[in-house]
């Protein structure tokens, strides 16, 4: 063992304290930064309901909620604007909420649907979902009937519900009109889209199944 107390060979003493306050400044940085109150301290800026937007948004991809980062894009976790809608809809069923479309464009700054998916992150979806008041109990059954036809208030892409036996002649409204889905893709885009660029939209766009005459006092 060394005897810090003796002299050196070249007999000189050289102060401990220029060697030992380093170390100590560097051990009391290491144990401030590793602390459970700097880990606390992150948390408490966490806004409400993100562990459950999490949870919702991880069993959407199959993923566990640990591996859902809270700084990323909807776009960056592989999502687009049908899993945004899909998402915000087990949201408002599981948390008994009605998230509203404003709020989302407020957030991000985005009109589009597809601007919203790649500048909407988990957190800012976090944010909008703890200030989205309480949903109003509905008398319309929002599971899929055993029958497999399309059904009143049914919601989903077009090309899945387009193709269902339709006896009751629901019509098929877009969410938003399709008009504005069209003109938002072009826009980011920067050029109008193809015949077949139209149509792949058109079925990836959301709609809602409604009795005629409720279609038709919505497109007025």
């Amino acid at each position: 063992m060394v005897n810090l107390s003796s002299p050196p060979a070249d007999g000189k003493r050289y102060p401990t304290h220029r060697m030992f306050k380093p170390v100590v400044m560097l051990a009391f940085a290491l144990s401030v930064g590793c602390s459970p109150h700097s880990q606390r301290s992150q948390t408490a800026n966490d806004p409400p309901m993100l562990d459950e937007i999490k949870s919702v948004i991880a069993s959407h991809f199959g993923r566990t909620a640990d591996s859902i980062d809270p700084n990323a894009t909807f776009a960056e976790l592989g999502g687009d604007d049908l899993d945004l809608v899909e998402i915000t809809m087990d949201v408002e069923d599981k948390l008994k909420l009605t998230i509203r479309d404003e709020r989302l464009v407020a957030e991000t700054g985005s009109a589009s649907a597809n601007g919203i998916c790649e500048r909407l992150t988990v957190a800012g979806f976090a944010r909008v979902a703890s200030t989205a008041p309480e949903s109003k109990q509905s008398s319309v059954d929002s599971k899929p009937h055993s029958s497999g036809e399309l059904y009143e208030s049914q919601i989903g892409p077009y090309g899945e519900l387009s193709v269902l036996p339709n006896p009751n002649e629901f019509e098929l409204v877009f969410i938003p009109d399709f008009a504005d889905v069209q003109r938002f893709r072009a826009e980011e885009m920067g050029r109008d889209l193809t015949d077949s660029e139209i149509e792949e939209l058109r079925a990836k766009s959301v709609v809602i199944a409604l009795p005629a005459d409720v279609a038709a006092k919505m497109s007025r």
